[in-house]
């Protein structure tokens, strides 16, 4: 305890007396000097601005302000800013120009409690920050310890420095964390990862972009520049050098060229997160909501609102291939906006979309291939694909099928006869020679979809069509529907509404008809499909291939497609679980997720690869599959295991090389 000038003083940490023996010239700056006037009467001062304030220079009414504030214990809040700079020149003299060994962790601890009384004051919270960041050096080495944990670094540069500089004298690779903090040390007040809006999302991304880039860790070639760390004292009175074992580990810092290509992913990193970062900088309040998670890139969506959503629609889908349900109560699932009045916005059905293609649902009808948006009271198709099934927009808007599809399936759902008619719709779509199995997909759910909510037809399309393709269309129409040989009355009404759309002579459709009931319907030998052939430009006369009609009217009842198991499903808002229409199917599954038949013909495959089409076919019969069908489901199985298709070839039927390989680890043990 001291009493000075009336005042006593008991907080201690300060130096009394008219000159301090470890100090040559001038005094320091924290000096209380007794025999300096002091005012009787503490009055308010106005605050001057001074970075580096000294007892000596301050009048006597600032020192009783001063020492009035060191009597109250250093903590009157609102306090003169000079007060906590003097405070903190007595501390850093003491610990580093006297080296007062024992004594670190009270001056530590004074120093941190003075920071958080006044470290709202920029200039104050950086000297003190600068105070402790040397002086955690200088007691680590005093505990002779080389490598400082991660979690004992706080980002700023001298503590990453050791950190970095242990690692890499190791021999060791920087993971993405010892690497954050690298830049965080470069980066200092405007690192990215401490103030930004997107810090949490930054983080995340940047552990999956730096692992996916350097898997094996970031190696840096040891510089031959060595740690050297000096204090310079806030009062400006000293300078002095840090010694320690740090002395010896290279100064990884020095060579900012090393970060180069880190720094081109961080900045990669910022990109993808660029517009979710504008996003919520505008609506902070919407920052969970789904608007803001399609903003971010892919990887992180499945731990946001998007990842919920899909894994409640996988579950309604309880593992069958496709999903019929009602649009509005899946856009209120989606927690898309609907309108009073029931309307759907474009930017509505645009947020449905992405969001469906990121949880890896397609849906049809799709208006962006080629067809009307569909009325909020309709239902859709919900199946499974890959980023949501792209196709080539271009080429789905010029598509002639789908007007084909809405023509038939209006037909015969105003005759009530709309299982009939999808029955010949799916073989009439099966019949088609199309770029993928995805395209042939959509087309089978936009058929599915029209048979719960049918609307209005487009002939003009059809009619815009060149007259080959519209004959063509129409024997491959005439074909489908007439398997047995015989047209029912809602065929007929199907057919005669798709020739009238496509201003075809109906004599012709009357020709086509006879002449399917009168041809021979023996069994085919080759079951490989051949392509439709139509003259009628030459004769005028629609010519069917009458073996493709007669294996039609074969493999009716053994239709294996997309969709199959599912077309007279009735649409619920909540689906509940079906029993699948292949119960009689062998309980010996060959590989994951693919059913007992398909997985023995592709085994077969596996063993002989490749395999010639009629060997393909024969085997596929005995299995009772349609040889096209096997082929598009074992390649859609495929897509969604490994992203490629499986079988490939026109006169034989092989499997990608390249994918034996990754086939193996979907095999499942036979017993």
């Amino acid at each position: 305890m001291v009493r000075l000038q009336g005042i006593t003083l008991t907080s201690g940490l300060f130096y009394l007396g008219e000159s301090l023996r470890s100090v040559a010239g001038p005094q320091e700056n924290c000096l209380i000097n007794p025999a300096l006037a002091v005012a009787a009467v503490a009055r308010p001062i106005p605050e001057e601005p001074d970075d580096r304030p000294s007892y000596e220079n301050l009048p006597p009414v600032a020192r009783r302000a001063y020492l009035d504030w060191m009597a109250g214990g250093c903590r009157a809040p609102g306090a003169d800013k000079r007060w906590g700079l003097l405070r903190l020149f007595g501390l850093e003299h003491r610990l580093f120009r006297e080296s007062a060994r024992g004594e670190e962790t009270e001056l530590i601890a004074e120093a941190e409690r003075l920071l958080g009384l006044y470290g709202d004051d920029q200039y104050i919270r950086l000297r003190y920050e600068c105070f402790l960041e040397t002086a955690a050096i200088l007691v680590r080495t005093g505990d002779r310890r080389n490598t400082l944990t991660r979690d004992s670094v706080r980002g700023n540069s001298l503590e990453t420095r050791i950190r970095l500089g242990s690692i890499v004298a190791a021999g060791s690779p920087l993971d993405a964390d010892d690497v954050l903090l690298w830049l965080a040390s470069l980066a200092g007040e405007e690192c990215p990862f401490e103030d930004s809006l997107i810090r949490q999302e930054l983080k995340v991304l940047w552990q999956l972009r730096f692992r996916s880039r350097y898997p094996s860790g970031f190696r840096v070639e040891p510089p031959n520049t060595r740690i050297n760390i000096s204090y310079r004292s806030a009062s400006g009175t000293f300078e002095v050098r840090i010694r320690g074992r740090h002395e010896h580990l290279p100064d990884v810092i020095a060579d900012p060229c090393a970060l180069d290509d880190v720094l081109s992913l961080l900045a990669s990193c910022l990109d993808e997160l660029e517009a979710f970062e504008r996003f919520v900088g505008r609506r902070p309040e919407a920052r969970e909501s789904l608007e803001a998670a399609l903003l971010l890139p892919r990887a992180l969506q499945r731990t946001t609102v998007i990842g919920a959503l899909g894994r409640e629609l996988h579950g309604l889908m309880q593992g069958k291939r496709k999903l019929v349900i009602g649009l509005k109560p899946l856009l209120v699932l989606a927690g898309v906006p609907v309108a009073g009045n029931g309307s759907v916005s474009s930017r509505a059905f645009h947020q449905l979309h992405r969001l469906l293609d990121a949880i890896g649902l397609a849906v049809e009808p799709d208006p962006r291939y080629g067809t009307r948006r569909p009325r909020v009271d309709s239902h859709v198709v919900l199946f499974r694909a890959p980023e949501g099934g792209p196709i080539d927009a271009t080429q789905g808007r010029a598509d002639p099928l789908r007007p084909v599809i809405e023509v038939a399936t209006h037909a015969s759902v105003m005759r009530d006869a709309a299982k009939d008619g999808e029955t010949s719709i799916v073989r009439f779509i099966r019949s088609q020679t199309l770029p993928n199995s995805l395209k042939r997909a959509r087309l089978l759910a936009y058929a599915v979809a029209l048979h719960h909510t049918p609307v209005r037809p487009r002939p003009a399309k059809l009619k815009a069509l060149p007259h080959p393709e519209r004959m063509r269309i129409g024997s491959a129409f005439v074909a489908a529907a007439l398997t047995d040989g015989q047209a029912t009355a809602p065929d007929m009404a199907m057919l005669q509404a798709l020739f009238r759309a496509m201003a075809l002579p109906m004599p012709l459709l009357h020709s086509a008809i006879h002449r399917c009931s009168l041809a021979g319907w023996s069994r085919p030998t080759d079951t490989v499909r051949k392509p439709l052939t139509a003259s009628a430009e030459v004769t005028g006369r629609l010519l069917l291939d009458l073996t493709h009609v007669a294996r039609l009217k074969q493999d009716t009842a053994q239709i294996v497609d997309l969709f199959s198991d599912e077309a007279d499903e009735e649409p619920v808002d909540i689906p509940q679980p079906s029993v699948s229409a292949l119960s009689s199917e062998p309980e010996i599954c060959f590989f994951e997720g693919l059913d007992a038949r398909h997985g023995r013909l592709l085994d077969a495959l596996v063993q002989i690869s490749p395999l010639p089409c009629h060997d393909f076919a024969v085997r596929a019969a005995m299995l009772g599959l349609l040889p096209e069908a096997a082929v598009d489901v074992i390649n859609e199985w495929g897509l969604d295991r490994v992203d490629e298709l499986l079988l490939e070839g026109a006169d034989s039927i092989a499997i990608a090389p390249h994918l034996l390989g990754p086939l193996s680890a979907f095999r499942e043990p036979v017993t």
